[in-house]
């Protein structure tokens, strides 16, 4: 993804977690920002390069200050 120049943006983290019997479920939303477009897909990647316990997950994305999910 090219980030466009200029746009503000919020970083977008999910985390989510499997029980024992295979259920999903999403405990948490977090939103950071605003940032610009390029700290926003660096700050993502570092996210979904964390570790994390085996049962949890971490979803990272970029939408725009309005809600847009780039």
């Amino acid at each position: 993804m090219k980030p466009e120049t200029g746009i503000m943006m919020k970083l977008v983290v999910i985390v989510v977690v499997s029980s024992a019997h295979g259920a999903k479920f999403h405990p948490g939303r977090w939103e950071f920002g605003p940032m610009t477009a390029e700290t926003c897909e660096e700050r993502a990647a570092m996210v979904q390069r964390m570790d994390t316990p085996v049962d949890q997950t971490l979803t990272a994305f970029c939408e725009t200050v309005e809600g847009v999910n780039i």
